[in-house]
């Protein structure tokens, strides 16, 4: 995971061409759903607005082909994070781990149980998950609460 802030100096130098497609993205800005940045489906953003919920009832993540950039636009996030990434296969169904994944949506799910360390965002902060990275978004600070983010989508493989 890599985090920062955007429009901080070094943080625009870290996303490189990432931070040309969330500029551009949010200069399209659309209240809610997806936005095609690349026409061949490569890259695209989705503006979601969501309640977050307990660290306990929320499933952690991961994905095979795309990375992840969640980008807070309105509201405050607790988002979780594991430094080690999954050995990730290439075929649909279980990876090695036996961890159930959609193909079709790459997105696989984990047990709640997962060992996790934790980071607060707000407006304008972002982070950055590679592919077997897991992560648990849209867990609640205090108490659940709206957020509004972008997350941008960068197929790698």
């Amino acid at each position: 995971m890599i985090a920062g802030h955007l429009g901080d100096e070094f943080s625009e130098k870290l996303l490189g061409e990432y931070a040309v497609w969330i500029n551009r993205a949010l200069r399209d800005r659309l209240p809610e759903g997806r936005l095609e940045l690349e026409t061949d489906g490569r890259v695209f953003a989705n503006f979601d607005t969501n309640m977050t919920e307990p660290q306990d009832v929320r499933m952690a993540e991961y994905h095979r082909r795309y990375l992840d950039v969640h980008v807070i636009l309105e509201g405050r996030e607790r988002i979780g994070f594991r430094a080690e990434a999954l050995k990730i296969g290439a075929a649909s169904g279980n990876d090695p781990e036996g961890i159930p994944y959609s193909d079709e949506k790459d997105i696989g799910f984990l047990d709640r149980a997962v060992p996790l360390s934790y980071t607060d965002l707000g407006p304008g902060d972002f982070v950055i998950f590679y592919p077997g990275e897991i992560h648990k978004p849209l867990c609640c600070i205090n108490a659940p609460a709206e957020v509004k983010k972008l997350i941008l989508k960068v197929r790698i493989f």
